[in-house]
């Protein structure tokens, strides 16, 4: 997905209870990313590590890792850009690419604070702090700062990766449990215990949370019908749709519309 612009590839987010991704599902892309804890706590989990995160606790996290966060009355940040943003040359980038491989905790750490007031903030010129910060952060990192392991065994990590695509980009149309283990050279049944050890959650959930929150991030924009959001997300039967929307949501869809119009 397209993150910030084409010249300028960075997005913030701040993630508050009502946001559609406030729990997040084990994903991975090829982005890094920076998460910030603001208040409350939250359960990280880099690849096959849990990490407990509280107030002032932040990660920088390099593409690669499968990453997802089960949040406890929390606000938090995350910063997602492209890896090329920091490729001003063939030194720098061989470093980000062969040096920035494990993720990297921090605690109130100055530099991570600085960015993400300049990416907030916005002010002019903000993009050239932004970047000072995350340079500041691969030259240390550069320097064999601590790391966490990123814990990648037997390419296990490759197959959970490979199916989690495959749902990204087909969560929209209908795939059976069968296509999606072929997919990874698995059996249906081997497939579906392997995916649950790896994401805590079976394929069925999994795809599921993965259509609902799509449909709650439609629902927020108000340009479509709920019907049409259902069809969308994967769904040819409304009532079904709103059936797996209260399962997973605790309300339906139109009270969940009514609660971001009181959030606001």
């Amino acid at each position: 997905m397209q993150r910030g612009t084409p010249d300028f590839p960075m997005e913030f987010y701040h993630i508050t209870e009502n946001h559609p991704r406030y729990q997040m599902q084990m994903h991975w892309h090829s982005d890094f990313e920076i998460i910030r804890v603001l208040s409350g706590r939250i359960k990280l989990c880099l690849n096959e590590y849990i990490y407990d995160f509280e107030a002032d606790d932040s990660v920088l996290i390099p593409g690669g890792i499968v990453h997802g966060a089960v949040a406890e009355n929390c606000v938090y940040e995350c910063i997602v850009f492209s890896p090329s943003l920091l490729y001003v040359s063939g030194k720098c980038r061989d470093t980000v690419k062969h040096g920035v491989v494990n993720s990297s905790l921090y605690k109130k750490n100055i530099t991570v604070d600085s960015i993400f007031k300049a990416v907030s903030e916005k002010k002019r010129g903000y993009e050239f702090e932004f970047l000072s910060g995350v340079y500041s952060l691969i030259r240390d990192i550069a320097y064999n700062a601590p790391a966490v392991k990123s814990g990648i065994k037997n390419g296990k990590y490759e197959k959970i990766k490979a199916a989690l695509s495959i749902i990204e980009e087909n969560y929209n149309t209908q795939f059976t449990l069968d296509f999606l283990a072929k997919s990874c050279g698995m059996s249906p049944n081997y497939f579906c215990r392997f995916f649950k050890q790896m994401t805590q959650k079976t394929p069925f959930d999994y795809i599921n949370i993965y259509r609902i929150n799509a449909a709650c991030e439609m629902l927020s924009d108000g340009n479509a019908s709920v019907t049409d959001i259902a069809y969308n997300c994967g769904y040819n039967d409304l009532s079904y749709f709103i059936k797996m929307f209260k399962k997973y949501k605790g309300m339906s869809p139109k009270n969940y519309v009514k609660s971001l119009e009181k959030a606001d």
